[in-house]
């Protein structure tokens, strides 16, 4: 009895043992995606007659987002409908297929297997409703044409080599694809001829260019589909008539003024009252203007007219004002300190300065006045210029009443000491630019904020030394100037027009205290 007591707890201690011993682990995931077993008619048919599809996976699979992931090449009018059972995906064509056209079908990442979401993305349903399967390949990349940074997402389509120049605003292409997240993409089993290329952000879905929101890009010759032609398009927004959208009433006495475009010269004229004065502020190749009026009550509205004096266009603003002056003037440092000696030294306002005086500004150096200058550098800033030295200690006063702005306000007294920078606190950049074309250029030094250090415009040869500059990264663009007015253009298909060209160094130079950087940047 104590035998067979003792014999049964060393089976269940050995019992126990071995399962704490051998607990398996999970093994290694499962990273293979789903393998097609077949496909009923099978790929790549031809003579291809009915309406249904089934494609078979070796493994039970599921279907995410085919609505948005699934491409067909011709497009079709109506969706394909889709049924999953157990591993077989059925597809259900309700299009009138084109005769004698190659059809190709890709699913994007919308097939995953149901245990590790991998997802099968290298598969292609391919047929034809003719004798036989055509063969060739559109390929190439799509990028932004300022920035050359790649687009995803983007439409490259195909059109016949004799249709309209605005087929690609009346009718879906006879073939298309899209771009992946590196700006390429791949047009396959495409019949042999000539083709017109556009790439469009499709962002309605239409599979046709519905106006300026939505970038173009071309190729201005026709493409032989026989060599299997390989192309990069330069994307870009197409340039808008004139047209004011709205304003808003932003802040006291601020207004924000929407157009389409950058709206060049306006003339303004206040209608309800015949005292009121205005300032505009226009940032930069902006089609938003900051428009400052300085009579107004609160719960009233004020109304003007705005003559586009390019176009004669004319257009009535209205805004309702809700706000009461609870803004205290004050003035700020522009530029931050420590400068440099080459540094623009500002001082700015939330609102329009309209008058300065100064006598009532002083630098002083030590006990002793500093000379100095002063001028407006903006519509809310004044910039300061004097000579600066090295590892030199200085302090601006500013009077009381020093700066009125537009509301006739004035700043109360301001006092701000800062340093200069020493040279080994300081970078030196050299950078010279060689060309073996004379073509009109315009050269661009910028920061990682876009803030531009250097512009000019040069032909063949530059050689630029920047002095006393900050540590920084710095990055450079060329760009190439056609009608010489000093600025990127954008393009215009109907004028076959394309975007001006812009190339990019490579690179992005470091900039460290106390280092002088030579580049030789070698363009074409």
């Amino acid at each position: 009895m104590i035998r067979g007591l003792i014999r049964l707890i060393a089976i269940f201690l050995f019992v126990t043992g071995c399962a704490v011993q051998s607990t398996p682990d999970g093994g290694a995931k499962d990273e293979t995606p789903p393998a097609i077993v077949g496909s009923y008619p099978a790929n790549r048919s031809t003579n291809f007659t009915g309406n249904t599809i089934e494609i078979e996976f070796d493994e039970y699979v599921k279907v995410d987002g085919f609505s948005s992931q699934f491409i067909s090449s011709p497009p079709l009018k109506y969706k394909v409908e889709h049924k999953l059972r157990k591993k077989t995906l059925t597809l259900t064509i309700t299009d009138t297929l084109r005769e004698n056209t190659t059809y190709t079908f890709s699913f994007g990442n919308a097939i995953k297997d149901i245990t590790e979401n991998n997802a099968q993305t290298e598969f292609k349903y391919v047929f034809s409703t003719g004798a036989i399967l055509d063969s060739q390949i559109v390929a190439g990349q799509v990028i932004d044409a300022y920035s050359t940074l790649d687009q995803k997402g983007v439409m490259v389509a195909l059109y016949e080599g004799d249709a309209e120049d605005s087929v690609f605003m009346k009718a879906p292409p006879l073939y298309y694809g899209l771009t992946d997240e590196h700006g390429h993409f791949s047009i396959e089993n495409v019949a042999p001829g000539a083709y017109r290329l556009m790439a469009m952000k499709d962002l309605d879905f239409n599979y046709q260019w519905t106006g300026a929101a939505e970038a173009l890009g071309y190729i201005d010759t026709l493409l032989q589909s026989s060599y299997n032609p390989v192309v990069t398009i330069p994307l870009f927004k197409a340039e808008t008539p004139y047209k004011f959208y709205r304003a808003k009433y932003a802040d006291f006495g601020k207004i924000e003024m929407y157009f389409s475009k950058p709206p060049g010269a306006l003339q303004i004229e206040r209608l309800d009252t015949v005292t009121s004065e205005y300032v505009i502020e226009r940032p930069e190749n902006g089609d938003t203007l900051i428009f400052w009026t300085n009579i107004w009550k609160s719960g009233s509205t004020g109304e003007w007219l705005i003559t586009h004096l390019e176009t004669g266009t004319q257009d009535t603003m209205s805004v309702r004002f809700t706000d009461k002056d609870t803004t205290k003037f004050r003035l700020d440092w522009g530029t931050k300190p420590p400068f440099s000696p080459t540094d623009s030294i500002c001082f700015s306002a939330k609102t329009p300065i309209v008058q300065f005086d100064p006598s009532k500004i002083h630098l002083i150096l030590d006990t002793l006045h500093t000379p100095f200058s002063i001028d407006y550098s903006g519509v809310r800033s004044l910039a300061l210029s004097t000579r600066l030295e090295y590892g030199q200690t200085l302090k601006w006063i500013v009077d009381s009443g020093a700066v009125t702005d537009m509301f006739g306000r004035v700043n109360d007294s301001f006092a701000q000491g800062f340093k200069v920078l020493n040279d080994n606190e300081l970078s030196i950049f050299h950078m010279s630019v060689r060309s073996d074309s004379t073509f009109p250029k315009v050269i661009e030094i910028f920061n990682n904020d876009e803030a531009i250090l250097y512009r000019n415009t040069f032909t063949d040869d530059i050689n630029i030394s920047l002095y006393d500059i900050h540590p920084q990264e710095l990055k450079a663009r060329v760009i190439y100037d056609v009608n010489e007015n000093g600025r990127w253009d954008t393009g215009n298909y109907f004028e076959n027009r394309q975007p001006e060209k812009v190339i990019y160094l490579t690179k992005t130079v470091e900039l460290r205290a106390n280092w002088e950087i030579e580049e030789v940047w070698n363009i074409r």
